[in-house]
């Protein structure tokens, strides 16, 4: 994976009008933190 400065990349990106970043891992073992929501 390519090191890059997260804060200048979300700030490209709200320029550009995005306003919603959403991630996703799957690394198939479950959830660490318990049961996962999503809205």
């Amino acid at each position: 994976m390519r090191d890059i400065d997260i804060l200048a990349f979300e700030r490209m990106i709200r320029e550009e009008g995005i306003n919603v970043i959403a991630g996703v891992d799957e690394a198939g073992r479950g959830p660490v933190a318990g049961p996962v929501t999503a809205a």
